[in-house]
């Protein structure tokens, strides 16, 4: 009996998504490990362009802003009782303020679309029950979003290796067409002289030309 093929492909969820903080000292992101919840807003602020006299108003946008919701189980390292890094860095943000409180995060979703953008972490709250610890992290977006540039993979390509790992020609069999250009031309020099192969080496053109005469060419 056959395997029964998904349809619909897995369900996705928090876990496939990606969601990392800039280091500043390194200029590295480092993942946040344990989140079981995001929510994204964007938001905006109107003004009525109607006159007086219209009953309809006609509001249209003046700004925009986002603001980001990170709800998460905490995370320890239990080897040496750390927090999970990004976790960590999230709380050392939520406890400064001015500018230096500004912090980078990227997000990448299941299917390799996202987005880079500053923030500042206006609230960070643990709580905890006879079940787990948890942790939110509430952030406001500064300035526009920029966008993660999608690339869509077509094709994929598998080098195999040979000899102990090297990737180069070794082990690799060579067309049909080359193994008897290869073959003619070794039995070609095997019927000239050794001498006169040194000195037709040297002359270049008669050598290969000779070369070509007798295995067809030309």
């Amino acid at each position: 009996m056959g395997k029964k093929g998904r349809k619909n492909g897995c369900p996705v969820n928090i876990r496939n998504w990606v969601v990392s903080i800039l280091d500043v000292a390194t200029q590295q992101f480092v993942r946040i490990y344990g989140l079981t919840s995001l929510t994204r807003t964007i938001e905006g602020e109107t003004e009525d362009g109607s006159a007086d006299t219209d009953i309809w108003a006609e509001p249209y946008i003046t700004k925009r802003s986002s603001s980001c919701d990170l709800e998460g189980d905490k995370k320890v390292i239990e080897a040496t009782g750390e927090v999970d890094p990004g976790q960590e860095m999230l709380n050392e943000y939520a406890e400064m303020s001015g500018c230096d409180s500004d912090c980078t995060l990227k997000f990448v979703d299941p299917y390799g679309h996202g987005w880079i953008a500053d923030y500042v972490v206006t609230s960070a709250e643990e709580s905890s029950d006879d079940s787990d610890n948890s942790v939110t992290w509430s952030l406001e977006q500064v300035g526009e979003a920029e966008p993660i540039q999608y690339v869509q993979v077509k094709a994929v390509a598998a080098k195999r290796r040979h000899g102990g790992g090297h990737t180069g020609n070794e082990g690799r069999r060579q067309p049909e067409a080359h193994r008897r250009g290869v073959h003619a031309r070794k039995c070609v020099e095997s019927a000239i002289p050794r001498d006169q192969q040194q000195a037709k080496r040297c002359s270049g053109v008669g050598y290969h030309r000779e070369r070509l005469y007798a295995h067809g060419g030309w």
